[in-house]
This record gives C-alpha cells, sequence and structure tokens, in this order.
C-alpha cells in the first residue's frame, strides 16, 4: 500500500461485528479475519495510515504482531499478521509458516508454529502519541538489515524488526516524518541528529545491504570518509563536554548496539586490571588494563598462542576457512545473560540459553578477580569485555531475587558477586571506583585506542591482524546473509553462532581515532565552594508561603528566580508554551484560565511536573494521578493517564528522578515509595518513617530526613543504604530537604562526589551535606553555609523552600552555585557562591 492511502483502503470489511461487542481479548470462535478488533483498538477520531508486520524484541523474546501507524498515535498490537492483498488482519496462529517470523525457532530452538486448533492469543497493546516519537534508527538484528529502534519522550525505547529491508525502510519513512527533536535536550538533539546522518549513510551505502558478502563489503567500507575529526559528539567528548562513559553509549549506539538487543548489547571495555589490592591507586598506570591491546593480548604467554592459532589456519591455504586470532566473541547473548543473570528479565534468558537450568554453579558468574583472570590471562576461549551496568548499577552484583544458583566445586553456595578487596564487599564501592577509574586520566588519554580495536580501524582488515584483533568471520557484517539460505538446518546452524559467538559492531571510524587531552575542572567539587555565598536579590514574590521556585533566562542568559504558593506555578513545555496552574478549589485546578473541577475526591495536596506535558498530583486520601494536558482547537484537554495505588495517608512530598524514569513519593504517615513510571507499578519501601525526601538528579540518591530525631539517611533509587547522619542539634529542626541540582551544560560531564543535600532549620539556618566515600566506608561530610542576611524580614519565620543549582550560563562561562531560598511570607533570597573556574 502506498504511504498516505486513507484508512478505509487499508481493510476488508467482509465480516465487521458489532464494535461495541467485540471483545478487545481473545475468543475461542476462530474469526474471519481481526478487522474490527483493531479499529476498536484505536482512539477515538484516529485513522489508520499505514500497517506493517513487524516483531517487538525484548532480549531474547520474540513477539510477532503489527505496527499500525494512525493519524494520532502508533499502535503495536502483538500476535497479529497483516495480509496486504486480502487488505486483512489475522490472528498470528492462522498465518502459514512460511509467512511468520522465522527468528523465533531459530533463537529460542522452540517451535513457535502452533496449530489453528490451539486456543488463540490474547493481544498485548502499545500505543504512544506520534508527537511523543524523538528518535528513530535503522539498526541490524542477526547481522541482517531489518532493524529500526524507537526512542520516545518518555527515554523509553523499543526493538522491533521486520520480515526484510523493503518494510523496515518503509517503517522508518512514515515514522520518521513524525519524530519531535525539539522535546530533547540541546546536546542530545544535536547528536541524535548527525548520528542518524551517518547512520543513514552506513546504511545506504549506494544501494548494496550491509548482508551482502564479505567480498563486497571491503570495496564499500573504503570508500566511506572519517567523521573523527568532525563528529559532533567526539568534539563535544574531547573538549570535555561530556564524560567518557556518555561518548561510549553515544558510539555504540552508531555501531547498531542495543540495550534491547541481548545480541547485540552495548560494549564497555575493562579499564581496571587490579582485582587484589586493599586499597585501588587510580594513580598508577599498572592498575589499568593495557587499552590498546585486545583482552586476548592483555597476556604475552596467550597473546603468542593466538598469535600461533592465526598462522596455523592461515598456513592451511584453505579459501574456505578464513583464519582469526579467536573462536569466542568479547559479546554474546550469553556473555551478557552470564553477567546480568541475578536480574530479571535477564534471568530467563540465561536460562533459555542454558536450556532451563543454571548449569554447573563454578561456570556462573561469581567473582570480578575470577572473571578478570579468565577474560585476560587464563582462559583461551574467553575474551569478554564489559557492559555498561559495571559503571553504574550495583544491584546486578547482588542476588536480590534469592536465586538457588547452586554450590562450587569447594563447597560454597553462589549467591552475591564476590567483589575484589578494594570494594569492602560493597557493590556500591565497586561500581564508583569502577566508574571512577574509566573518567580517569589514564583512561581518557588512551580511550581512543580501544576505540579504534571494537568500533574503529583495528575492527578488520590488515590493522586487525596487526593487533591480534582477529575474529571468526560470521561474526563480520556482511559475512553471511540469512535471507539466502534456504536450508532450514543451515539457517539453524548459522544463527546459533551467530548468537552464541556475538556480533562485531558496525564500524564508526575508519581512521585512528583522536586521543583527548585529560583535564578536571569541576570533577570534584570541594566544601570551599560553599564558604562565601553573596546575597544578589530578595524580593517578596507570593505574600503567602512559598512552595515552588521557578527560574527563567533573561536574554543576557541571567537566571531569575520566583517564588509561587502552592498550585500558582508555570510549567513551561516543550510545544505549549507557558502554562498556568492554580488551584481552583480543594480538587480542582484552572489552567490556562480552563477550569477542571474535581479531578481528585478529596485535597490536593501535591504537585509535581513530569515529563513534557505530563504532571503529577497526589491528595489526601494517598491517591497519585498521573495526567497529561494537551491543547486541541484553542483549549486546553486533560486526560488521566494512570492512578497510582499504595500510600494509605495524605500524600506530601513527590520527587522525580528523571533519567531513570523514577518517582518517589512520601505520605503523612512517613512511607517512603519509590515508582517505576514506565510500567507505573511500585518498586520499593524505602521508609517507614519519613519527614522530608529529595533525589538527586545526577545518581538518583534518595535523601529521607526521619520524622524522629531527624536522621537523614541516603540510599540508591533501588533501595541499597549507603549511610545515615543525625542532623539536627538541641533546640532546632529540619525544616526543609533538597539536592544539588544541575543544568543543562553540565549534565553529561562526569561530576565526581556530586550527591550533595541541603537542609534548613527552624532557626533559619542552612547546611549543605555530601555523600563521599571515606576510605573504604561511605560518610556524610557536613558543610555548613554561613547566610548573615538569611531571613532578614521581621515577619520570616521558616524556611518553606530550597533550591541549589550547580550553574554555566554557557561553555564559556565560568561555574558558580546560586542558593534560592523561600519563605512563609512570600520572600525569595537568591545567593550565588564565587566563580569554580
Amino acid at each position: 500500500m502506498a504511504l498516505g492511502e486513507q484508512s478505509d483502503s487499508i481493510f476488508s470489511y467482509d465480516w465487521i461485528p458489532d464494535s461495541k461487542s467485540l471483545n478487545i481479548a481473545a475468543s475461542e470462535q476462530i474469526l474471519p479475519n481481526e478487522n474490527a478488533r483493531v479499529l476498536c483498538i484505536l482512539d477515538d477520531g484516529d485513522t489508520i495510515d499505514q500497517i506493517i508486520n513487524c516483531s517487538l524484541v525484548l532480549g531474547l523474546n520474540i513477539t510477532e504482531g503489527i505496527l499500525v501507524v494512525g493519524k494520532q498515535k502508533l499502535y503495536l498490537i502483538s500476535d497479529l499478521y497483516y495480509d496486504s492483498l486480502k487488505k486483512e488482519v489475522l490472528n498470528i496462529e492462522l498465518v502459514p509458516k512460511e509467512s511468520r517470523d522465522i527468528n523465533i525457532e531459530l533463537i529460542t530452538g522452540q517451535n513457535n508454529m502452533a496449530t489453528t486448533e490451539s486456543k488463540l492469543k490474547s493481544n498485548i497493546i502499545h500505543s504512544w502519541p506520534l508527537n511523543n516519537i524523538i528518535y528513530i534508527t535503522k539498526k541490524p538484528f542477526l547481522l541482517r538489515d531489518v532493524g529500526l529502534e524507537i526512542m520516545f519522550s518518555n527515554r523509553s525505547s523499543y526493538f522491533l524488526s521486520f520480515a526484510n529491508k523493503k518494510f523496515r525502510n518503509l517503517a522508518y519513512q512514515v515514522l520518521n516524518s513524525h519524530k519531535n527533536v525539539s522535546s530533547l535536550e540541546p546536546i542530545l538533539a544535536k547528536v541524535l541528529q548527525q548520528s542518524a546522518e551517518y547512520g543513514n549513510h552506513i546504511n545506504s551505502w549506494n544501494g548494496i545491504t550491509k548482508a551482502n558478502l564479505s567480498t563486497k563489503f571491503s570495496s564499500i567500507i573504503s570508500s566511506k570518509v572519517s567523521l573523527a575529526d568532525d563528529f559532533y559528539a567526539t568534539n563535544l567528548w574531547k573538549s570535555n563536554r561530556i564524560s567518557n562513559f556518555y561518548y561510549l553509549m553515544i558510539v555504540n549506539s552508531l555501531a547498531g548496539r542495543s540495550f534491547n538487543d541481548v545480541t547485540q548489547y552495548p560494549i564497555f571495555p575493562w579499564v581496571i586490571a587490579d582485582y587484589t589490592s586493599e586499597t585501588l591507586n587510580l594513580d598508577d598506570p599498572k592498575t589499568y588494563r593495557d587499552l590498546s591491546k585486545p583482552m586476548g593480548a592483555q597476556s604475552e604467554k596467550r597473546r603468542v598462542q593466538f598469535l600461533e592459532r592465526y598462522e596455523a589456519m592461515k598456513s592451511l591455504n584453505d579459501e574456505n576457512v578464513e583464519p582469526f586470532h579467536y573462536g569466542t566473541h568479547y559479546s554474546s547473548a550469553m556473555i551478557v545473560s552470564s553477567y546480568l543473570v541475578r536480574l530479571k528479565p535477564f534471568t530467563d534468558t540465561f536460562l533459555l540459553l542454558q536450556g532451563g537450568n543454571f548449569g554447573h554453579a563454578d561456570r556462573l558468574f561469581n567473582s570480578i578477580k575470577r572473571t578478570w583472570l579468565s577474560a585476560a590471562v587464563e582462559n583461551t576461549t574467553d575474551v569478554r569485555e564489559l557492559i555498561p551496568e559495571f559503571y553504574f548499577l550495583p544491584e546486578f552484583l547482588l542476588n536480590v531475587n534469592d536465586y538457588n544458583l547452586g554450590v562450587d566445586q569447594n563447597g560454597n553456595h553462589v549467591n552475591d558477586v564476590i567483589l575484589p578487596p578494594w570494594a569492602n564487599n560493597d557493590p556500591k564501592i565497586f561500581i564508583k571506583k569502577n566508574r571512577e577509574a574509566l573518567e580517569s586520566k589514564y583512561v581518557t588519554e588512551h580511550l581512543n585506542e580501544w576505540i579504534d580495536l571494537i568500533f574503529g580501524y583495528k575492527q578488520r582488515g590488515e590493522n586487525s591482524v596487526k593487533a591480534c584483533n582477529v575474529f571468526n568471520k560470521l561474526s563480520y557484517p556482511g559475512a553471511v546473509n540469512l535471507d539466502n539460505i534456504d536450508d532450514d538446518n543451515d539457517r539453524r546452524t548459522i544463527t546459533s553462532i551467530i548468537h552464541n559467538f556475538g556480533q562485531i559492531p558496525l564500524q564508526v571510524f575508519q581512521s585512528s581515532h583522536p586521543s583527548k587531552p585529560y583535564e578536571n575542572k569541576i570533577g570534584i567539587l570541594t566544601p570551599r565552594i560553599f564558604e562565601n555565598f553573596n546575597l544578589i536579590d530578595s524580593k517578596n514574590d507570593t505574600f503567602e508561603k512559598v512552595q515552588y521556585i521557578k527560574g527563567t533566562q533573561d536574554i543576557a542568559g541571567k537566571y531569575i528566580w520566583k517564588g509561587h504558593k502552592f498550585l500558582d506555578v508555570e510549567l513551561v513545555e516543550f510545544n505549549m508554551g507557558s502554562i498556568r496552574m492554580k488551584l481552583l478549589s480543594n480538587a480542582g485546578l484552572e489552567i490556562n484560565g480552563i477550569m477542571f473541577k474535581n479531578i481528585h475526591d478529596c485535597p490536593i495536596t501535591v504537585l509535581r511536573k513530569w515529563k513534557d506535558n505530563l504532571f503529577l498530583t497526589g491528595d489526601s486520601d494517598g491517591l497519585i494521578k498521573l495526567w497529561e494536558y494537551k491543547r486541541e482547537k484553542n483549549t486546553i484537554v486533560l486526560n488521566q493517564l494512570s492512578l497510582l495505588t499504595c500510600h494509605l495517608d495524605k500524600i506530601v512530598q513527590i520527587e522525580t528522578f528523571l533519567e531513570n524514569n523514577i518517582l518517589v513519593s512520601l505520605d503523612n504517615s512517613g512511607y517512603v515509595y519509590s515508582w517505576d513510571m514506565t510500567s507505573r507499578q511500585v518498586i520499593n519501601c524505602f521508609a517507614q518513617d519519613g519527614k522530608y525526601i529529595s533525589v538527586s538528579p545526577q545518581s538518583g540518591c534518595v535523601g529521607v530526613v526521619t520524622t524522629q530525631d531527624d536522621i537523614l539517611k541516603l540510599f540508591t533509587f533501588n533501595g541499597l543504604k549507603y549511610t545515615e547522619l543525625k542532623l539536627a542539634l538541641k533546640g532546632k529542626s529540619v525544616t526543609m530537604l533538597q539536592s544539588l541540582e544541575i543544568t543543562q551544560n553540565t549534565k553529561h560531564r562526569y561530576l565526581k562526589d556530586m550527591d550533595y543535600f541541603i537542609t534548613s532549620f527552624s532557626d533559619l539556618s542552612v547546611s549543605v551535606y555530601q555523600l563521599y566515600l571515606n576510605g573504604k566506608n561511605w560518610a556524610i561530610k557536613v558543610i555548613p553555609i554561613p547566610l548573615h542576611s538569611a531571613g532578614t524580614s521581621h515577619s520570616v519565620s521558616t524556611i518553606t523552600c530550597i533550591r541549589m543549582i550547580l550553574i554555566q550560563q554557557d561553555w564559556q562561562s565560568p561555574l558558580n552555585i546560586q542558593l534560592i531560598l523561600g519563605y512563609d511570607n512570600g520572600t525569595v533570597e537568591t545567593y550565588s557562591s564565587f566563580s569554580l573556574s
């Protein structure tokens, strides 16, 4: 069907029941087609532009279905199939085997072609407004150029596989016209824009697909230009505007890697080579692995063994046998799932690959030191690299789900991963040190050498031979075309090899990657930063208690802060301008003059902006509601998207960690819950004695001040406790808690020890508390802030709102910290620290 054809030509209407009586769940009856079912799924007023068969890929789970592009929304509906000739949507189990997605059987080894006599499946339905699409990229899947990854404004992403490149390109064309890049932050938008241009370049290759034979592949890439010197992200990295971690994520994305596809998971390097010392010396080059060499060449003895293997294979002079150094790979579905075996859904992926059991306990990922020695020194069948989780997620090192992982040969039960001595048996310390090493001077100055091996000019050809970096030819894009293999057994065998062995990333750089000189101007914020704050502005904005402080930039880039009373605030959205929200009644809102009555059944107690045109409200009964507001025909429409239920008392505070779609809420009884806002489900209960909460936007560190004794407790956003400290002195109590914020200009830079929390007290004093690693233990450092003019107005009795922000007006401007205090009489005071540069 041609792009833009009207919806009445999409379907054949030979059988359409009354839509009001149609059950969207599967029926026992075999229906002639499912057209009516799809029509009932559409939002009111929406029509269909395009239907394309696809499969949703998540780990090793592949779900067949249809992608329906409407005028307003995008729909992904499982277990349906669109017959474009008959213009019918069918239940997937009524479709002939030759029309089904063969990848399910090839990957899992299971026959997914059930008979029509089986009970028809219910349909899982995903839907998104089209204007929530912010990025679309073409990606390979099982070395075929048929993948597509879609990113949405809530930072969720979905990986789709299509029957062939033609259908993938059609989906890309249709969806690309709807993406809303303006909803992205400026740096990310520009990076992704250039990434998309580069991605289109390497996906076209003069009409030759990436799945063509390797004999054609070499001539194609020789004509490609090097982007190392003018690639925007590389320049950002070289100028210290983004961290090593963030840059590696960009390069992985360009190379076709995805968190959604376990066969092409992002690749990160081992950087530390010392897993025996009691303390870790990050200033000593001997602490690090040699980033100029692949893992197989870290040990000279093992390097010689691999060189001998290559020469022996080469001496056979067999045109059907291409020599290689390594018979295994540095990244594969098994490697990824073995690292993450303690966390769902990767546990299920591991069990699927292992035939349903964990296997021998001694073969499980159970020790950092043992894994390093295996991959770098001892084992000629192990050259694995790491995954990003080694640099940000301590939970994957813990057996949080209490799986029975067996007993090793020494009689020890396999449980949590055994950490090196310098980590003090604390996975949070291991992750912090590993990330600190990744951003260190040594790694920064040598990271380009590792990029050359994995994503660059030493990845293939003669340069890879010289670098001892040649892998089995079936792992390289272009080495085999699965579409040209007719025999099912041969196809299954090759797919199994690709799966179990691993896939070389797409080559991003064709010449030597530039190095980066190390500089770290703001990596460490020392207590002296807080020793001198000057009052730069004081005004009365509300004449009532300040409960929200909003900042705007004037034409010179200077931040101006204004206080608002409860539910009398402005929220600036990417597509709607400035939105004014006021409390209409105890349970109603007025948005830009439009009244919405009784949106709760009891008084609204909390308002919190979420993302884009979404916000949250909490009420006195403990209910939290997620709302979407949008403009339609010159008016505001308000839709309730979700109801979050867990609290049994009045909601008193809602905080967010946007990077991971996490919400943290506090009720009047002291219960603190975290929520996954992708699934809208509760995750954890942090505390039952909370008085105030705050979430660090840098790391998601959650601060909780308790009702008894004003104790500050700090947790990871998944609930692992760091430490605690009693705050209040005799005669005063804590009145507010907030964390240090950062502006967009510093968001993707590495900022060491940036979990700062600020409290105000009943005597109008304020203090800052820094989470840091004191040797092998977590500690909280107290930093008093002298503000001699604070609350000078005689009517001030309490600080009711705080914001503390690390600010850089633009890239060339110096950095400083601004502290904004709101009081119960409506006064707002703004303080500024001295320059940090």
